[in-house]
């Protein structure tokens, strides 16, 4: 009861003046606390009207998740979904269908859809062998593979009939995961796989001693509703040594283990897309080779090489110590002013290249 008035409170002071007004009836007019209660029961009524109740069909359902990606799509959904998104689509489903879906009603389906929606993508990545009816949109299994999926999560059950809208919402919801919304239906599965129980202490130890789970840290935002959770956690400084917000492997951001696919898949793609540019490089220039170089078009250095090879009457040792000083650009500019052979044995008389002791060659023959 709320605290009584100033006004409430003198009339309540007089002891006798419940005996001036008669007996209580029926209807407790003669009473003036119960008359104070029902008259603060009528203005929080007044003021807080029953609302009525909302009922989406699936057509509903399916109109919703159209609007959800066509705004997916155009890059219209913020984080502030109550901005934008929520009077849109009410206004949308309100005029299309003549109904008197509510703002509220709207936000909370949207949150709903979106649990729905994760648990959906979970089931997708945990099902192996699967077959898929695009003309139903219902998945092919027997009772058998439907009891295994139901043993890792009971909830798993609800994706046995029609599933068009998560299969539309699937595009809108496959990339949020790192405010640890993938994991709200993800992290409470059983672990079917010793691997997997592995995977996930190991990131929890890494974590550090005094961090919490990501459990507790999901069972916080649920109990706070998403509009104190986003108050909460999207002001403010962060922790400098917390990187739960950008590190791919933090517990927050969804399970180990699929973070650990998804990193696989990653990495495969940017091999794949390695291997087809290396690919497409070699198959646009088979000529060229790495450097960019013509391999048909010899260096200035390579020319003088073949030169040095030619000359007759000259030893190995005379060649090697010439070829290790043309290596010098002005060396190798001398030399290339050569006319003959007996010009680049000069040179190589002048450089020294001839041991002292040693016959000198005798000159090539005249032509």
């Amino acid at each position: 009861m709320p605290p009584v008035t100033r006004r409430a409170a003198k009339a309540l002071k007089p002891i006798g003046i419940q005996k001036s007004l008669g007996t209580r009836s029926d209807w407790a007019e003669n009473d003036i606390r119960q008359c104070l209660s029902n008259y603060y029961k009528m203005r929080k009524q007044r003021r807080h009207p029953e609302k009525e109740r909302c009922n989406y069909s699936r057509q509903h359902e399916i109109q919703f998740a159209n609007h959800l990606v066509e705004m997916h799509r155009q890059g219209e959904i913020r984080d502030n979904i109550s901005s934008y998104v929520v009077p849109e689509i009410q206004r949308r489903l309100n005029g299309q269908y003549g109904t008197s879906f509510t703002e509220d009603s709207i936000r909370g389906k949207y949150y709903a859809l979106r649990g729905e929606t994760k648990l959906y993508i979970s089931f997708k990545r945990r099902g192996t062998g699967m077959g898929w009816d695009s003309q139903k949109f219902t998945w092919l299994m027997d009772d058998s593979q439907w009891a295994a999926m139901e043993q890792v999560n009971p909830k798993y059950g609800k994706f046995r009939n029609d599933c068009t809208v998560y299969h539309l919402l699937e595009e809108v919801f496959v990339n949020q995961g790192a405010t640890g919304d993938f994991s709200s239906g993800f992290e409470n599965e059983l672990r079917t796989s010793a691997d997997e129980r592995e995977m996930e202490t190991t990131a929890r130890l890494a974590r550090g001693k005094g961090s919490r789970s990501s459990r507790d840290e999901e069972a916080e935002i649920e109990g706070r509703g998403p509009k104190e959770a986003k108050g909460k956690g999207g002001k403010g400084k962060r922790k400098s040594g917390d990187g739960s917000g950008c590190s791919p492997m933090s517990t927050a951001s969804g399970s180990v283990t699929d973070r650990y696919l998804r990193v696989c898949e990653s990495i495969e793609s940017l091999v794949s897309r390695k291997k087809s540019s290396s690919t497409s490089a070699s198959v646009s220039s088979p000529d060229k080779n790495r450097s960019g170089r013509d391999p048909s078009k010899k260096t200035d250095y390579e020319i003088a090489m073949d030169q040095l090879k030619l000359i007759e009457n000259v030893n190995f040792m005379a060649k090697y110590k010439a070829a290790e000083i043309l290596k010098d650009k002005q060396e190798l500019d001398v030399w290339n002013l050569a006319a003959s052979d007996a010009d680049r044995i000069t040179w190589m008389k002048l450089k020294g290249c001839f041991p002292p002791d040693s016959q000198e060659p005798p000159p090539p023959p005249p032509f």
